[in-house]
């Protein structure tokens, strides 16, 4: 096990301002920092950082995260270790996310296997369902959810992966206001209940980093089928579209592009629709102020490169959501624009914390996170 000495561990402590440890994972930034000052190599250590963070949806959070990671005898040293990790979150808004999860990876990366126990309790906000509810529809809830899930996959050849998922999700609405549309039990998931899938996954990956890209692309697809038949009190299929592309310009500055697709058909409850959003999807709209089956969204960015570890980005994107994909209307878009910073902590691998600042319409937000949002 590795050890680190109080002066290693007031280095990282100072250089990790903030970490969101369901972005990305805490160790590569703790090893870079390990081998610029000379330390020795290992396959196996343990760690405890702190977590902190911030956006719309959640205010300023803080907890921690332990973490054991490993590589099996044998592996290539530069290939991706092998984590246990648990994670307790708290947010000032009274929300708790508490996770434990495993990341394993066989035969340097040629097979990985993860998968997670999950209980949060949060605190959040409805407005409907469309892409027309109105500020004055808002109404505080309160969902409890205890989750599973397990993904395996396999590379096939360089960048290719296919893979199978199953999650189990049991949800309960603890609290409602009295009067609010929730309150009604008309809107599918307002009572609670139980959703499991069974899921096909293929992922195409030729990006030069997976932290913060430079060129290359990235394309995903996602199947999902929730049915009785798995124990889901609900009946519908999900199919989700990820493209990113990178241009590398003006001396390792880059332009980012990416398009979201998510199609949802049968009746799913109103937590697993297609959420307008939050840090990752048209940041400046809290994430679920619009929620429908399906959303389409579009997003560039324009990053600079480093100086003395720090970077600014420009972004912008359009996007909608719709009952069915040729509800969303182009002359009806909700769309962002914003600006942000960077702050690089993990040179090698390319480890940034973000702070962003977007703009939709009569809404904004700011988001303190780990790595770029796409």
């Amino acid at each position: 096990m590795n050890r680190f000495t109080l002066r290693n561990l007031t280095i990282i402590l100072s250089r990790v301002l903030c970490l969101l440890v369901l972005a990305a994972n805490p160790v590569i930034a703790i090893e870079d920092i390990k081998k610029q000052s000379g330390g020795e190599e290992d396959n196996n250590g343990f760690l405890i950082l702190p977590v902190l963070g911030s956006s719309p949806e959640t205010d300023f959070m803080f907890g921690g995260v332990t973490q054991y990671y490993f590589r099996e005898p044998g592996s290539d040293p530069d290939s991706r270790p092998s984590t246990f990790s648990a994670v307790f979150i708290y947010t000032t808004k009274k929300q708790i996310v508490s996770i434990l999860s495993l990341e394993l990876y066989r035969k340097n990366e040629e097979f990985q296997i993860s998968g997670g126990l999950t209980y949060t309790k949060f605190p959040d906000k409805f407005w409907g369902i469309g892409n027309n509810t109105i500020d004055d529809n808002e109404e505080d809830y309160t969902p409890e959810l205890i989750g599973f899930s397990l993904f395996a996959k396999k590379r096939f050849r360089p960048g290719l992966y296919l893979g199978l998922e199953y999650e189990f999700y049991k949800s309960n609405i603890i609290e409602v206001e009295t009067g609010g549309i929730l309150s009604s039990g008309s809107i599918p998931g307002s009572t609670g209940g139980i959703a499991s899938t069974v899921g096909l996954m293929l992922d195409y990956d030729h990006r030069d980093n997976i932290f913060s890209a430079t060129s290359g692309q990235f394309f995903s697809f996602r199947a999902n089928f929730f049915d009785e038949s798995f124990g889901s009190d609900y009946n519908f299929k999900t199919a989700t579209v990820d493209l990113r592309q990178y241009f590398s310009i003006f001396d390792d500055q880059v332009f980012a592009v990416q398009a979201y697709m998510r199609a949802l058909s049968g009746i799913p409850p109103f937590q697993m629709l297609s959420l307008l959003g939050g840090e990752s999807y048209l940041r400046g709209y809290y994430m679920g102020r619009y929620r429908e089956k399906n959303m389409l969204t579009c997003q560039m960015e324009y990053r600079t490169s480093d100086w003395k570890n720090i970077g600014m980005v420009a972004f912008a994107g359009l996007g909608n959501v719709g009952n069915k994909l040729s509800d969303i209307e182009f002359g009806d878009l909700k769309h962002s624009v914003g600006f942000g910073f960077r702050y690089t902590i993990s040179r090698a691998e390319r480890v940034k914390i973000r702070m962003d600042f977007g703009f939709g319409k009569d809404s904004s937000g700011m988001y303190l996170s780990l790595n770029e949002a796409f």
